[in-house]
């Protein structure tokens, strides 16, 4: 059952518990004071001294206040449940559907919430909108909400906008509006404008290149302890051939659970870059890796096997740890397949699967389509083969 749900349910069953305890005392009071209260009045009727009216007066106020004050109270526990009690209910499905965004419950209290200008409704509204989430899909309304959120300095809004005036699909691209959203998301410790914004600037592609300010923004994003901020440093440092900072970049990453850090710090033990080699280090941060389904780990295992690297030449556990990585689409595992197949290593030699391999990344990768080209060229396809046949030896 749902949690605002049963929240509200034992709410109601508190709320009911002391209204009927009211009630109860109510009817106590007026067993235990009915008895004394009617001799009271019948005394005042008939003549008795000024004192024994006086007393019976003061014991018939008394009386009526206990009475008046058990019904106020009774009357106020069940005002509580007919009036408050909807309004707790109606507060708890709120406060669900915005955590844990419980959109097709709470969509009519996440509706109240953005018209009393709640940013964060707002801004799953806008979702709403966009995802077609318990309503139809609606772009131009979805951006509207996206906007007033971000001008009420929701900084997941502005991130979104960033990113979506950046791309340019849903509505016209505007590089200069994007940045600038991005950077009021970033200026607000958004991990994710700081991450889209260095990889803008890493990258150059829609911008001047800026090794320097992509550096800044993941330096920011990793003092927050993420992970992907440390590992884009280090990926950035790498690329710089600064590989001792990358090497320290990716083991802060490591430390924070990154896997993805792991397979990269694997490599710079694999080929001694910037350090010494470690086949044993590399094989054992692969490993760890590949428990968890990293496609680049599990192709680096595939290679050491291959290669003999640290570990006895083994080609079948090589095509083994390549075929997994196949399976989560890891580009170079196709390739390294295709090799096994056009030398007839380990299997028999199959060059229609080996070309089934390389056309699946020849699109992406220069290395394929040059390898696929050559063995369907029938000049070529011999040269090619002893070629892939050499590197086995």
């Amino acid at each position: 059952m749902n949690e605002a749900l049963l929240s509200a349910i034992w709410m109601i069953a508190f709320q009911l518990f002391f209204g009927l305890l009211g009630l109860y005392g109510v009817w106590k009071l007026v067993m235990f004071l009915g008895p004394r209260i009617i001799p009271t009045i019948r005394g005042i009727i008939w003549n008795q001294t000024i004192w024994a009216r006086v007393i019976s007066i003061y014991k018939f106020s008394l009386g009526i206040t206990l009475s008046a004050l058990v019904i106020v109270l009774c009357m106020f526990s069940c005002r509580t449940i007919l009036i408050r009690v909807p309004n707790d209910i109606k507060n708890t499905f709120q406060t669900s559907a915005l955590n844990k965004k419980h959109y097709g419950l709470g969509k009519e209290y996440i509706e109240l919430a953005a018209q009393k200008g709640d940013p964060e409704a707002l801004f799953l509204l806008g979702d709403m909108y966009q995802k077609g989430i318990g309503c139809e899909i609606n772009a131009k309304k979805a951006l509207e909400y996206y906007h007033t959120a971000a001008e009420k300095g929701y900084r997941e809004a502005q991130a979104l906008l960033g990113s979506i005036y950046i791309e340019g699909k849903t509505i016209q691209q505007d590089i200069a509006k994007g940045l600038h959203y991005l950077e009021l998301a970033a200026n607000q410790n958004c991990d994710q404008a700081s991450l889209a914004l260095g990889l803008i600037y890493e990258s150059g592609q829609y911008i001047a290149k800026d090794l320097a300010k992509a550096k800044q923004y993941y330096t920011a994003v990793a003092q927050h302890n993420n992970p992907t901020g440390w590992y884009q440093l280090g990926l950035l440092q790498g690329n710089e051939n600064n590989y001792l900072a990358a090497k320290n970049s990716f083991e802060e990453a490591i430390k924070q659970g990154d896997d993805a850090a792991r397979t990269e710090l694997g490599i710079i033990y694999l080929y001694g870059m910037g350090i010494p080699k470690d086949f044993a280090k590399a094989k054992e941060l692969f490993e760890v890796a590949a428990q968890k389904e990293n496609k680049e780990a599990l192709n680096c295992l595939g290679i050491m096997y291959m290669d003999g690297k640290g570990v006895p030449q083994d080609y079948a556990q090589s095509r083994i740890y390549f075929e997994r990585a196949v399976k989560l689409g890891e580009p170079n595992a196709f390739i390294s397949l295709s090799l096994f197949y056009i030398a007839g290593v380990g299997v028999k030699q199959d060059m229609d699967k080996a070309k089934n391999y390389l056309k699946v990344v020849a699109l992406q990768s220069e290395e394929a389509k040059n390898i696929l080209q050559n063995i369907e060229n029938p000049k070529t396809e011999k040269l090619m083969i002893q070629k892939v046949k050499a590197t086995f030896q």
